[in-house]
């Protein structure tokens, strides 16, 4: 698929996935700080005085993966992803 990315395509039953370390990243320049991101997965990421996300310096797992990706996928400018290491 063109323009699809790798956060796209976890699948969370796949223990390789998860034994990979995975983060929540933005491109600064791409966002328009509507917050969406805040409403879908409000444990982790939290929202600066103008409206832009600030994102957790830590692991992603669990619940708080899959609530990054609902987010990734939500993001109307394409912002936000999730790298895989």
């Amino acid at each position: 698929m063109r323009g699809a990315r790798r956060a796209d395509f976890v699948d969370e039953g796949d223990k390789t996935e998860k034994a990979e370390k995975a983060r929540l990243r933005i491109d600064p320049v791409s966002c328009e700080g509507l917050g969406m991101c805040a409403h879908l997965a409000p444990r982790l990421i939290d929202l600066d005085p103008w409206g832009f996300p600030v994102l957790p310096l830590t692991d992603l797992e669990g619940p708080d993966r899959r609530a990054a990706v609902r987010a990734v996928r939500a993001c109307p400018r394409r912002a936000l992803h999730v790298s895989v290491e």
